[in-house]
């Protein structure tokens, strides 16, 4: 099977263009998205149109946002004919009837740019909306054709504006430092401002709607803007706009008859009453640009200077960029696999979700990113371009403790921001696996000596010593229980069980076995430090005494109630096994001899209709004290963590833990199950989710059993692509070197796949026949050991790698 020819319930295909999706049905369960970004914006689209649009993502302000519930797009033009039937370019909203179905729909997501065709009372509506290459802007261009006779319409671009930070206090109330004002004399538009409460000159911001269609009037008071009617079907479709484009409005000079001040602001621009001829079109460009300029007396300047956005060449000139970029961006890791439907999948699709987590964190625009997200999308990422890992990795460096811990979460203003204190153990855990990937793929032994100051002190120390005292926090036995395992005093990888150790006595077994397997590391990497490998195996002992029980699998935690959960009898009389616990248990290699068998063999009991579950059965039938909103109940069962495919958890670490063990079978299953599209897997009809976008989790909740849940807003992306890459295929960097050290399945007899390590491009390919002994041949040189050293590869051509394996 193809991907391009997946049957998906008539909602949509995907296309022979890499990672572009047609979507044809408008009314969908749920809306389709899309992200184009850079790093100066974020666009975030769906295929109705909403979403949502944030400068200097993931934690800068919000040019606009969709509220709660709603699902009407804050930038969008209205179109409204002679007839009175007025609609969006995106089709609704729609004012003659809430039930209106477009003739003829279609909504095309390429990396580039999302193309929307729209077919509506004899109209035809064609919209091509992206983001500039370099800069923080939107561009959207229509073009509208009349299939009738001739007839009259007229034509609103509308933006409501946000253009502050997403996460107001109840206090903050954004009109208060809020201007917005209409001008003609540098083009046209409509500025909006946003003024500093804390009266930094500096602060303030600046966005400017622009457009080449002739305008006939303005409004900039949201309130006049719907007057009688609301966002949906406003009074300013019907009725004259308060302001007349009939003399010059300059940019620089405010009045009150061009301007409003300290009023809800919107941006509405009316070309009244155009007569278009039957079968006739115009074509016309929206452009809404955030202006770095916050000196008043700049603004003109730069605002000459975004007129081009509005311009085709420029337009032109942004796609090929976009277009260069994402080619590249995929070209770095390619899978040419016996199954071609997982192939393109693989190529195209998770290195560009691999690209908008970069970007989108965990979708969440506060301001902050967490720790452990941000570790593990960036352990991904540094894959494909190394200094972008390394870059965050000092961001988040600097956000640590003096004591060596990290934060829940981490201002993007750095030290001195805003930041989530809550006291979660397992941040620093990440953030060593993103050192040490960093590390490995680039051999940058410089890094060690680079200064970062702390949290807590302004005093700069080096990167070494920063990840020294990350080892010695885990190893402090202020932060070791009863049992010598770690504690997870505010919890843990699992988020929702935030109750287990507040009181201090409660430990994480999973946090133990990551730090096993961090000392381990350790070890080789900082030799004469510290005796890591002793302490490797005291804290692999402790595990294996008190957590490995007789059910063949480790227990999960230990809580302040002296009670083992997940474990082989919890305290409401179950067996519950939990699987990133014991994933972690088999990378850190807690088990032995017999013992993985029997461990994997437990995985089955997990498996269910949608995957292998986190654990199972869900908490909360029965109230267990100090298990976190989900043993008390509070977390529905079969609701997000709660007993369900949580996939980041469930199924990419057990990739990674079935790759280590050699189990390539079960890892390509687990692979596919953990990607969206195989319709005999998650059929869209039942998921109602984006086919191509990677989930965070399916639902068990009753009534919504199957259903995907937030698409692109997990870990899961970056763990699939290094679970696929370093794990099953065994592509294993050190630095000096390459391990190729595969764990692959059965079917994959044959198989290749592209690689770069440092600024070497690697072809390798695997074989395996049951007639050959193992051997790894480089450019020709047999090499021992299955280990390429570095000084072997060649510079400027390809290096050509054949693996041989007996099996």
């Amino acid at each position: 099977m193809c991907l391009d020819k997946i049957n998906l319930n008539g909602w949509g295909k995907f296309e022979l263009s890499p990672a572009a999706f047609t979507v044809s049905e408008y009314y969908l369960p749920r809306s389709w998205g899309y992200i184009y970004t850079n790093d100066n914006i974020l666009l975030r689209i769906n295929h109705d149109g909403c979403g949502y649009a944030q400068v200097d993502p993931p934690g800068g302000i919000m040019l606009y946002k969709q509220e709660r519930y709603e699902k009407t797009p804050p930038f969008m033009v209205w179109f409204c004919d002679e007839e009175q039937s007025s609609f969006s370019n995106f089709f609704k909203p729609n004012t003659r009837d809430i039930a209106a179905k477009p003739d003829g729909y279609q909504c095309r997501f390429l990396p580039e740019f999302a193309e929307y065709k729209l077919e509506y009372n004899g109209w035809r509506v064609i919209t091509k909306l992206s983001i500039a290459a370099n800069s923080a802007s939107i561009i959207m261009k229509v073009k509208i054709k009349n299939k009738r006779d001739i007839r009259s319409l007229s034509i609103i671009p509308v933006w409501r504006a946000h253009n502050t930070k997403a996460d107001l206090a109840l206090w903050d109330i954004p009109e208060l430092y809020q201007s917005c004002r209409f001008f003609n004399n540098h083009g046209t538009g409509v500025m909006v401002e946003t003024r500093d409460p804390d009266a930094c000159e500096s602060n303030r911001k600046y966005t400017a709607m622009l457009t080449d269609l002739p305008v006939d009037e303005a409004e900039l008071c949201y309130e006049k803007f719907i007057g009688k009617g609301y966002w949906e079907n406003p009074e300013m479709l019907y009725n004259q706009c308060g302001l007349k484009n009939n003399r010059e409005y300059k940019l620089e000079n405010w009045s009150t008859d061009d301007a409003v001040v300290s009023k809800i602001p919107v941006a509405a621009l009316k070309s009244c009453n155009m007569i278009v001829g039957g079968g006739e079109s115009f074509e016309f460009s929206i452009a809404l640009t955030h202006l770095r300029e916050t000196k008043i007396a700049n603004l003109p300047a730069e605002i000459d200077c975004s007129l081009q956005l509005l311009s085709e060449s420029y337009w032109s000139n942004t796609v090929n960029k976009h277009q260069k970029f994402h080619a590249d961006w995929r070209s770095k890791f390619q899978l040419n696999s016996p199954d071609p439907t997982l192939n393109r999948y693989i190529n195209e699709w998770i290195p560009l979700q691999l690209y908008w987590i970069s970007k989108l964190d965990r979708g969440w625009p506060t301001g902050m990113r967490g720790t452990r997200d941000a570790a593990q999308d960036y352990s991904g990422i540094s894959y494909i371009v190394p200094e972008m890992g390394k870059s965050m990795l000092l961001k988040m460096l600097a956000c640590q403790r003096m004591d060596g811990a990290f934060l829940r979460q981490f201002s993007n203003s750095g030290p001195e921001g805003k930041h989530d204190t809550r006291d979660y153990v397992d941040s620093g855990c990440w953030v060593f696996e993103a050192f040490v990937d960093y590390l490995n793929l680039t051999g940058d032994t410089s890094i060690f000596n680079e200064q970062v100051r702390w949290l807590d002190s302004t005093n700069s120390n080096s990167v070494e010593n920063h990840i020294l005292k990350l080892l010695d926090y885990f190893v402090s036995p202020v932060n070791r229980g009863e049992h010598g395992l770690v504690k997870i005093k505010g919890g843990d990888w699992n988020d929702s069980l935030n109750n287990a150790g507040l009181e201090g006595r409660g430990e994480s077994v999973m946090v133990s076995c990551q730090v096993v397997y961090m000392l381990n590391l350790a070890q080789n990497i900082f030799p004469g430090k510290n005796n890591y490998k002793a302490l490797a195996d005291t804290l692999k002992a402790n595990i294996r005494k008190h957590a490995l029980n007789d059910a063949g699998f480790l227990n999960g935690i230990f809580t302040d109630k002296e009670q083992w959960l997940f474990s082989g009898m919890d305290p409401d009389g179950v067996e519950r096994m939990n699987s990133p616990v014991n994933s972690f248990g088999i990378i850190a290699k807690i088990f032995e001899g017999e013992e993985i068998t029997r461990v994997i063999k437990n995985y089955q009991k997990l498996k269910g209709p949608n995957g292998y579950r986190l654990f199972y059965p869900p908490l909360g039938a029965i109230p267990i004290e100090m298990a976190g909103r989900m043993g008390s109940g509070d977390l529905f069962a079969g609701n997000a963590e709660n007993g369900t495919v949580y996939n980041h958890g469930s199924q990419g670490f057990l990739i990674r833990a079935l790759s280590e063990a050699g189990y390539g079978n079960m890892a390509l299953e687990v692979l596919r199950l953990a990607l969206p599209y195989d319709q005999d897997l998650h059929p869209v009809a039942s998921c109602k989710t984006e086919p191509y976008g990677v989930l965070n989790c399916w639902s068990e909740c009753p009534g919504r059993e199957g259903e995907g849940e937030r698409a692109f807003l997990s870990g899961t992306i970056s763990t699939v692509f290094r679970g696929l890459y370093n794990g099953i295929l065994g592509f294993k960097p050190s630095g000096n070197g390459v391990r190729i050290q595969p764990a692959l399945p059965e079917e994959w007899r044959n198989i290749s796949y592209t690689a770069v390590f440092k600024s070497y491009e690697l072809h390798i390919q695997m074989v395996q026949t049951a007639d050959t002994q193992t051997r790894l041949e480089v450019n020709g040189i047999k090499v021992d050991d299955c280990f390429i050293p570095e000084a072997i590869l060649v510079d400027e051509k390809i290096n050509n790698i054949k693996l041989f394996l007996n099996k």
